[in-house]
């Protein structure tokens, strides 16, 4: 246990660490490490929520500000980096970016220096946005506008690389540049043609060559056109048990189960089910064996979709993120059709990512830990990946950033902002907020204000900014990741009380807020002491 999250616990049981009664009865409020809610009326928000929580990530004990980023390559085109694409074969670990009508090697092993991209392949592409797929070794690429690409095992790019009707299906009207999806499932890679709801297969082990319709619209009553795949499974290991989902722009979704399409024996339709529509072009990322989905109701883990239908998009059951699903919905109808919405599970920091390309690019971030919720800004992103454990952006002007590294967002700080639920402190009668006072750490000095809004108010004021110096209560070897604080690994820093400030507040419950503007700290915010007077009961 660190020495931090003693202390935080302490705090919280009552420790002597200010003003007793002398002064009013002093109540603890621990930081909103349940995570974002904007789901629950403020009323009856529990204590645990926050109102708002940016670029703080919730975690066990505390919720701590998130590391920065950096321009990790140069050069990718002079517009957003739309698509990032690793690759990995045998000893091969490469990082592609494509921008600017070409394919990039973007590749740093780096997390200091910065990289000048280096062209592969300028193919003068219609379309940035690709959809890729990693089988026998080879990475094959499909954006439903050129024809397709594949990186072969070495790193290097296919000189050809071609997908042709199979015998017998001449008429049927086809282009491999219309392929718009691809997956791999059974040994075999599946693809979709846009604009249709044909799915297509090629033969077992094959990268290019002969592919075969399976006719959709036979099966889906509800039509629409076919624009996602995925794969869950049920049994988490490779087995019958191994679902093939394909997702329609009507929001329907038809689960097959087999191991050989080609075999009436083999392959069953499990089910036809519904769900809102999908957000954008890359809205499905693995999380263990299940499988999330963009969509307007949210993001909704398949799996859980297949047990309960199609749900209200606060059920709790059914929706990764019922907490804010208010707001998913309200972007997506904002900004639904621009481009650059994407997901990405980064397991070494137990975040599952989800880019909103709306105002200089916001992420909703969930804890995989604990299911709470964040917000990310700063960091103006059209696509994201995870390369040998590290995470990775696609920016403005044809560059390619490294989140999660650092203490600001290349060169600037990073703005943290945590308004927590609105609390009666035991009782609903009226009151004096007389005195507050944060429980911070940091690893160096930085400067916070910690604001308090009365009653429901929307804004209220900010006191005067206070500062955390170093040199404080030391923690000797104590570590961040530990069992009780997951997803930290820094040691050494300083543990403090804010010195105590006035407030002159008056209401009967009361929501602290702190904001942060920091460039070259990481801190962690557990609790706020707040002192209160009764004055008289509402009757």
């Amino acid at each position: 246990m660190s020495i931090g999250y003693a202390i935080n616990r302490a705090a919280l049981q009552g420790a002597d660490l200010g003003p007793r009664n002398s002064l009013g009865k002093r109540d603890t409020i621990q930081a909103p490490v349940g995570g974002w809610n904007t789901a629950d009326a403020w009323a009856s928000m529990k204590p645990k929520y926050a109102i708002q929580i940016d670029n703080y990530f919730p975690e066990s004990g505390a919720v701590v500000l998130r590391r920065g980023s950096r321009v990790s390559a140069t050069g990718a085109g002079t517009d957003y980096v739309q698509t990032l694409i690793p690759h990995q074969s045998g000893t091969v670990s490469k990082l592609y970016a494509v921008g600017g009508g070409q394919i990039w090697n973007v590749t740093n092993p780096s997390q200091v220096s910065t990289l000048a991209a280096e062209s592969v392949k300028d193919g003068s592409y219609a379309s940035d946005r690709w959809r890729f797929a990693h089988f026998a070794g080879s990475t094959i690429m499909v954006n439903g506008e050129d024809p397709p690409e594949r990186i072969q095992p070495d790193g290097t790019m296919a000189a050809d690389h071609n997908w042709t009707k199979a015998s017998g299906q001449d008429g049927l009207p086809f282009s491999a540049s219309d392929l718009s999806q691809v997956l791999p499932f059974k040994g075999r890679l599946f693809f979709l043609q846009k604009d249709t709801a044909n799915l297509w297969y090629g033969d077992l082990g094959a990268i290019q060559g002969d592919l075969t319709r399976f006719a959709l619209d036979r099966v889906n009553a509800d039509g629409g056109n076919a624009i996602g795949l995925g794969t869950i499974t049920i049994d988490s290991g490779e087995g019958v048990d191994d679902l093939l989902c394909i997702f329609f722009d009507n929001g329907s979704v038809l689960v097959y189960q087999g191991t050989d399409i080609t075999s009436s024996s083999d392959w069953d339709l499990v089910g036809l089910w519904k769900i809102g529509r999908l957000i954008g072009d890359k809205a499905l990322t693995k999380h263990g064996g299940d499988l999330v989905a963009m969509t307007t109701d949210g993001y909704i883990p398949v799996t859980r979709l297949l047990q309960t239908g199609r749900v209200a998009h606060s059920s709790e059951i059914a929706n990764l993120s019922s907490k804010i699903a208010n707001t998913v919905t309200e972007k997506a109808a904002l900004h639904g059709d621009t481009v650059g919405w994407d997901c990405v599970l980064h397991t070494n920091s137990n975040w599952l990512l989800f880019n909103v390309p709306a105002f200089g690019g916001e992420q909703h971030v969930m804890n995989t830990q604990t299911g709470a919720w964040c917000r990310f800004v700063g960091m103006d992103a059209r696509c994201w990946a995870q390369w040998k454990d590290r995470l990775f952006f696609g920016g403005p002007g044809g560059s390619v950033l490294e989140a999660n590294v650092g203490t600001n967002d290349n060169g600037n700080p990073i703005e943290g902002d945590v308004r927590g639920a609105f609390q009666y402190l035991g009782t609903a009668m009226d009151k004096r907020f007389t005195l507050a006072r944060a429980l911070i750490d940091s690893d160096a000095d930085v400067t916070f204000t910690i604001g308090t809004v009365t009653d429901f108010n929307e804004e209220g004021g900010l006191e005067a900014p206070s500062s955390l110096r170093t040199g404080g209560a030391e923690w000797d070897e104590a570590e961040w990741g530990d069992d009780d604080d997951p997803g930290s690994d820094w040691a050494g820093g300083t543990f403090s009380l804010q010195e105590w400030q006035a407030l002159n507040r008056d209401g009967t419950a009361i929501s602290v807020r702190l904001r942060s503007s920091t460039s070259g700290a990481r801190m962690r915010y557990f609790a706020t002491d707040i002192i209160s007077e009764t004055t008289h009961a509402l009757l």
